[in-house]
């Protein structure tokens, strides 16, 4: 049993379930939403799920949702779909593309294949990465991925 209060804005919730409305404003760049969990050193454990905001500008283009970049050849990125329908990969001439040590020219394009369905994401790995990322991959690639101060991109149609 959750016997902590948990604060939303300053307001104390009453259950271990809520649905909280705000209206966020309609002007400047930055929005702050503060959940607050007051603990007293019991067990008890928060979860905050489902945050979702709404009324915000619509993102219609994929876009890189995560960069793995572990030891010797742990590598991945996943490419997020916010659309609401499939992208074929091929057809948009989709590609990631490596940049070495700061140059200005791809070092490795990964031309990508299949699709991506809608609110779903695309998992490209280093064909030598742990089988538990292998496990998780869409498409693997072998050729020289990136490290620390490489940059990536994710191009489409060339651009």
């Amino acid at each position: 049993v959750l016997d902590d209060p948990m604060l939303a804005n300053g307001v104390k919730l009453g259950s271990n379930f809520q649905t909280i409305v705000a209206a966020i404003p309609t002007s400047g760049n930055v929005v702050r939403i503060r959940l607050t969990a007051l603990a007293d050193g019991g067990t008890e454990a928060y979860a905050f799920d489902n945050i979702c905001i709404t009324g915000m500008q619509t993102c219609t283009e994929l876009f890189i949702s995560e960069y793995v970049e572990g030891s010797s050849n742990n590598k991945c990125i996943e490419i997020y779909n916010p659309t609401g329908n499939t992208v074929n990969l091929a057809a948009g001439a989709y590609a990631l593309k490596f940049y070495s040590n700061g140059s200005t020219s791809a070092s490795v394009t990964i031309n990508l294949t299949g699709s991506v369905a809608p609110y779903d994401v695309y998992v490209v790995c280093q064909s030598s990465s742990d089988p538990l990322l292998l496990a998780q991959a869409d498409q693997t690639n072998g050729a020289g991925w990136y490290n620390g101060d490489d940059a990536v991109e994710l191009s489409k149609d060339g651009v």
